[in-house]
């Protein structure tokens, strides 16, 4: 046997042999050596720009994707931008262990001003999409003689107020009601309509604070600044999180489907929308990769790693 640079006995060298085959796996798991197949569909295009469009997500020819999760890829603008389907959400992450889309949302900021300016916003998700609104998803208001309301124009409205008594009542990261607040959206919604307006128009606030502002966001993604009050317009750049799923049954009725495909590959577990419409698919424990592929849920198998050797007794 090849030394390990020490004296050592056999039983010596046997447990220098399993702790360096071991280390072998650990820096393959650390530095992610393990060589994933590609995530899109095998004949697809695999990029937008630099983002990677993961199946059951895709472009191009209908069997790229899955119906519904169909990808646009304008290339006219510099970077190129990711939209969702035929639309004009920009697509900023899609996750497929989450099953989430991250977006762009400014289209949702809706404001009113001292001055007369106003506008109001709202997102459309076409009911015919696999998507709905992520519980990661709020409503915000900013201003310090605010009140903001969202609406699905059906069953559901809401809102909070937001008021100051001075400029120095305002802390920085804090949406507690002075000079922000906001709430929680229901699930499943695609559709979400958002305005602002003054209590007392402004009466005791126009010299720090005459405007109010309301939008959805990404919990994590927006944090609240003093300077908000007067420069929120000038750099408002928001995110909100999309929920999808696949929609051509349930995980049961897939399964025992002859004409409806199962798009869970592999080493893939199935998982019914808590919607009760459709469901997703996740990589089983110990593998990673792309569940919806066939092999596209590897593991430390794939490695072909020759076994470890033998522990001595």
């Amino acid at each position: 046997m090849k030394s390990l640079g020490c004296s050592c006995t056999w039983r010596e060298h046997s447990k220098n042999g399993v702790w360096l085959w071991a280390v072998v796996v650990l820096h393959v798991r650390a530095f992610g050596l393990i060589a994933l197949a590609s995530m899109a569909k095998p004949g697809c295009e695999e990029r937008c720009g630099d983002m990677e469009i993961p199946y059951p997500f895709g472009m191009g020819d209908e069997g790229c994707f899955v119906e519904g999760l169909d990808i646009t890829c304008n290339r006219s603008v510099v970077p190129p931008k990711v939209l969702l389907g035929k639309g004009n959400l920009q697509v900023l992450n899609i996750s497929l262990a989450n099953a989430e889309v991250r977006v762009n949302n400014t289209r949702s900021l809706s404001y009113s001003c001292y001055n007369g300016n106003r506008t109001s916003g709202y997102v459309t998700l076409p009911e015919n999409l696999p998507y709905t609104f992520s519980n990661k998803t709020v409503f915000t208001a900013i201003g310090c003689d605010t009140v903001g309301y969202v609406t699905d124009n059906d069953s559901f409205t809401s809102g909070c107020v937001s008021q100051c008594m001075n400029r120095s009542t305002v802390v920085n990261g804090s949406c507690n009601g002075i000079g922000c607040c906001e709430t929680t959206l229901p699930k499943h919604k695609n559709y979400l309509r958002v305005s602002a307006t003054s209590l007392s128009n402004y009466t005791l606030s126009k010299e720090y604070s005459w405007c109010s502002y309301a939008f959805l966001a990404e919990r994590e993604s927006y944090n609240f600044r003093g300077t908000d009050l007067r420069l929120f317009l000038s750099k408002a750049d928001l995110a909100i999180v999309l929920d999808w799923e696949i929609r051509n049954g349930s995980c049961l009725s897939t399964a025992n489907s002859s004409s409806i495909p199962h798009v869970c590959g592999e080493n893939a577990e199935c998982f019914d929308s808590e919607r009760g419409i459709g469901y997703v698919c996740r990589c089983i424990r110990g593998y990673e990769g792309n569940p919806y592929l066939s092999g596209g849920c590897q593991g430390m198998d794939s490695l072909s790693l020759p076994p470890p050797p033998p522990f001595p007794n």
